[in-house]
């Protein structure tokens, strides 16, 4: 007679990002919530996970634009304040 096959559990390999899992364990807040993101079906963490991906790319334009305009707008007002300096240089002092 052949002897019954067992089933050996493969080891479990390490965990991708160390620095990561020590830091989850430290924190209990994030390791619930790490718990409970891994524990939702695929689809919704795809989802979740698109969805905070999509709403990062938006704030990032919205800082990159938002400054850039800012930029824009202190540009404009240092050359009104320098044309409006050559103007008064330029009148004549009458007195």
């Amino acid at each position: 007679m052949s002897e019954p096959k067992t089933f050996h559990k493969p080891p479990k390999p390490p965990h991708p990002f160390p620095k990561l899992q020590r830091t989850l364990q430290s924190i209990p807040v994030l390791q619930r919530a790490w718990t409970f993101y891994t524990s939702l079906p695929t689809k919704t963490r795809l989802y979740i996970a698109g969805s905070t991906f999509t709403v990062a790319l938006g704030c990032d334009y919205w800082l990159k634009t938002s400054y850039a305009e800012e930029k824009l707008h202190e540009e404009a007002k240092r050359l009104v304040n320098e044309e409006s300096n050559v103007a008064k240089q330029a009148e004549p002092n009458v007195t």
